[in-house]
């Protein structure tokens, strides 16, 4: 027994062993990407950051319409993805901005038809929409909103 238990002692003992050798092993290797990865991070920052800076200066060049000093031939590497996806949200802004126009132009009609309402209701022959001086008249403020809450629902 004594010595069976000697021999799992020892081999216990070089099973960690064995184990705090592969842990340094490990480590060692994690050093060594987390290496690597930096390296390979920075460059990527270093192309973003001045993929930045060009993009940026043709967004002033295209808006002032001044040219920049320095200004070599553009990259054309991924032109037309960027070409295509900027038509894309293009698009997509022209369409929302669509949208609220024509939600403009319906609530614009609902007021414009409620007041025509109140208007008829009182027999006014003048409405100001956004008087500017202090002048003496009848709010129907409130009269449209109610009238207008009546057109929506």
């Amino acid at each position: 027994d004594a010595a069976q238990k000697a021999l799992l002692q020892e081999q216990q003992e070089l099973l960690d062993k064995r184990q705090k050798d592969r842990a340094e092993v490990e480590a060692e290797k994690e050093q060594w990407l987390q290496q690597q990865l930096a390296a390979d991070l920075a460059a990527s920052q270093a192309r973003l950051q001045a993929f930045s800076k060009e993009l940026a200066g043709q967004v002033v060049q295209e808006e002032t319409g001044i040219p920049l000093p320095g200004k070599g031939p553009r990259n054309q590497e991924g032109q037309a993805e960027l070409d295509k996806l900027i038509q894309s949200m293009d698009q997509q802004i022209q369409k929302q901005e669509d949208k609220e126009k024509q939600l403009r132009e319906e609530i614009d009609s609902d007021i414009l038809s409620a007041i025509k309402k109140v208007n008829l209701s009182r027999k006014y022959t003048l409405v100001f929409r956004n008087p500017r001086a202090n002048i003496s008249a009848d709010d129907i403020t409130d009269e449209v909103d109610t009238v207008v809450q009546q057109i929506v629902y």
